[in-house]
């Protein structure tokens, strides 16, 4: 059993979710609990392709973990959560320094618009720095902290799949700011 406590974006507590692996014929099922609630998923994966089975209803499905976050796609919408361990949940009240990505990763399948930083540039953070479009959607990618472009993954109009890295990262050191 692992229990992790996910955070969506509307500032409300992280939710502690139990998730149990359960046999299953040609599946994989969890037992996924939070407070009030229980429900068994099942996961299926056949090459690229990945579903989950709730309630009956298959949907597409994939995600990718990003630092302390995890992007998923489901049923062509997109989540983004937060993961905090439950050291995090202690240390909680004493702050703390965000954890900093090292790398931009495609949330969902789409088309890379646009770059706005090249390798060597510098970025503040939540600067927007990929410029992409899925599902007639367009979404600008960015780092939670400043840095600088360390090296560029992709191109312009380039369709990329979820999961992809288009960017990697580097920190900046207080001494490079200047």
């Amino acid at each position: 059993m692992a229990q992790v406590y996910l955070k969506a974006g509307d500032g409300k507590e992280p939710v502690a979710v139990e998730i149990r692996t359960l046999a299953a014929d040609g599946a994989t099922r969890f037992s996924v609990q939070t407070p009030g609630t229980s429900e068994e998923i099942d996961y299926v994966e056949r090459g690229e392709a990945r579903w989950l089975c709730i309630h009956g209803r298959v949907l597409p499905f994939r995600a990718v973990r990003q630092g302390d976050c995890v992007e998923v796609w489901l049923a062509g919408r997109s989540y983004r959560l937060g993961i905090e361990s439950k050291q995090a949940r202690r240390g909680a009240a004493g702050g703390g320094a965000a954890s900093h990505a090292d790398e931009i990763i495609a949330p969902m399948p789409g088309t890379i618009l646009k770059i706005q930083r090249q390798a060597g540039e510098p970025f503040a953070a939540h600067e927007p720095l990929i410029i992409m479009e899925s599902m007639k959607m367009e979404m600008a990618l960015s780092a939670p902290a400043p840095g600088r472009v360390a090296e560029v993954l992709c191109t312009a109009g380039e369709l990329v799949p979820m999961g992809r890295v288009l960017l990697k990262l580097e920190r900046l050191e207080p001494t490079d700011a200047a």
